[in-house]
């Protein structure tokens, strides 16, 4: 089996781009450093001092490749009240590992 080479990732700013009342829609991005290309994004609202994961996509060619994880990082690095309410399987799977390797 062919080893994959995981990309040097670079997480962009946040990016708030909604809102409706008072929610406010934001954005992590997760990007390769060498060519720029599109990796994987959270979304996620903010909502009286809570912050709600809505969705978490990595691209498949680069999964296993711990974007989530260092998207997920930086979203712990200024929320710390995070709800990721209803999850996929591999979601569920995901998140289990994740609390795992913060300990």
């Amino acid at each position: 089996m062919k080893k994959r080479k995981c990309p040097q990732v670079r997480i962009m700013d946040e990016d708030c781009y909604d809102s409706y009342g008072k929610q406010l829609y934001c954005r992590i991005v997760a990007c390769d450093k060498n060519s720029g290309d599109y990796l994987g994004r959270i979304d996620y609202s903010l909502f009286e001092g809570k912050t709600y994961v809505d969705m978490i996509e990595v691209e498949k060619e680069v999964r296993r490749c711990g974007i989530a994880s260092k998207m997920l990082n930086e979203l712990e690095k200024e929320h710390t009240k995070i709800n990721y309410g209803l999850t996929t399987r591999e979601g569920t799977e995901f998140l289990r590992k994740y609390e795992l390797e913060k300990r």
